[in-house]
């Protein structure tokens, strides 16, 4: 995970449910794919499996205004 944090089972994050731009506050409920994806349970309830890590970020994290050449993106296009 470089220097975006490690997820565990319990860890609180903040994560794009659904792949949408806004970050809903939750849970670790879950680890696959050798953390590369994470299940989520959100603090209303809801919950989501299989979110790719990049859409998952420690509260209070902030994204990258400059990224190195070969650093993994989500992108919309």
């Amino acid at each position: 995970m470089g220097d975006r944090g490690r997820l565990t089972v319990g860890s609180v994050v903040e994560a794009r449910h659904g792949g949408g731009p806004k970050f809903y506050k939750g849970r670790i409920t879950a680890t696959s794919n050798g953390g590369q994806s994470v299940s989520v349970e959100y603090d209303d309830g809801d919950a989501e499996s299989d979110v790719p890590r990049l859409r998952v970020r420690l509260p209070g994290q902030k994204q990258r205004q400059e990224l190195p050449v070969g650093t993994r993106v989500d992108a919309g296009f």
